[in-house]
C-alpha cells in the first residue's frame, strides 16, 4: 500500500512478547498481516518476503523506536509519520511524569498532604483550558469546606499547581503545546517546543 499503518497490541500470542504486530492499508483501511510479535528481527523477516516494498511511501506508527529501524530496513522510499493520537498521549505523559516526580519531592519534604492532593486530582491538570469552570463555586473533595472555601474549578487548579514550582511553570506550556496541535497550527507548535526553558526540556 501507499500508506501503512502499523502498531501493537497486547495477545500473548507468543511466549516471547506478550505484544503482537498489527498492520493495515492507511487509506482503506483493510488489514494487511497480523503477527504473534512486535520484535525487529520478525518484522524484518515479514516485511523483506513481502512484494514492492518501496512502494510504501507513509509509515504511520507511535513513537516505538523500532519502526523508525524497520522502515530504514526494508522500506527504502518511507516517511515515518507519528500519528496524532500517540503525539497527544505523550505529551500527557510528560506532564503526569513530572506530577510524580514532584509528589516524591514533596512526600521527603514531609507534604503528604499536599501529594496527595496532586495525586487524586491529576485529571484535571490535563483537562482542556477551554473547558474549565471560572464561574460555580463549589467544595471539593481535596478542599472541602469549611476547612477551604468554595473555589472554582479554575482556582482549585491554581491550588494544586501551587504545591509545585515546576509544575506551575510546566502547565500553561504543556496546554499551548496541545492547544496547537489541537488547532493544526504546526507553526506555532515547533516554535513552543523551540522556546522551551531548560528546566522544562530537561524533564
Amino acid at each position: 500500500p501507499r500508506v501503512l499503518m502499523v502498531d501493537e497490541f497486547r495477545s500473548h500470542a507468543s511466549i516471547e512478547d506478550k505484544m503482537s504486530f498489527i498492520c493495515a492499508d492507511g487509506e482503506t483501511g483493510n488489514l494487511i498481516a497480523v503477527l504473534p510479535t512486535r520484535k525487529l528481527p520478525r518484522l524484518t523477516s515479514y516485511f523483506l518476503g513481502c512484494t514492492n516494498p518501496e512502494e510504501v511511501e507513509f509509515l504511520v506508527t507511535d513513537m516505538n523506536a523500532a519502526y523508525f529501524q524497520l522502515t530504514k530496513r526494508v522500506l527504502p522510499n518511507a516517511k515515518v509519520v507519528i500519528d496524532r493520537f500517540h503525539i497527544v498521549k505523550h505529551m500527557n505523559q510528560a506532564l503526569n511524569e513530572l506530577r510524580i516526580r514532584e509528589m516524591n519531592e514533596l512526600r521527603k519534604a514531609g507534604q503528604k498532604s499536599q501529594a496527595e492532593k496532586l495525586k487524586k486530582n491529576w485529571r484535571f491538570l490535563l483537562k482542556n483550558r477551554a473547558n474549565i469552570n471560572h464561574y460555580e463555586y463549589k467544595t471539593w473533595k481535596s478542599f472541602r469546606a469549611p476547612k477551604y472555601p468554595f473555589l472554582t474549578e479554575a482556582m482549585m487548579i491554581d491550588r494544586l499547581l501551587g504545591f509545585s514550582t515546576s509544575l506551575k511553570e510546566a502547565y500553561p506550556y504543556f496546554h499551548e503545546l496541545v492547544e496547537a496541535f489541537r488547532d493544526k497550527d504546526p507553526d506555532l507548535f515547533f516554535s513552543l517546543l523551540a522556546e522551551l526553558p531548560e528546566t522544562l526540556d530537561d524533564g
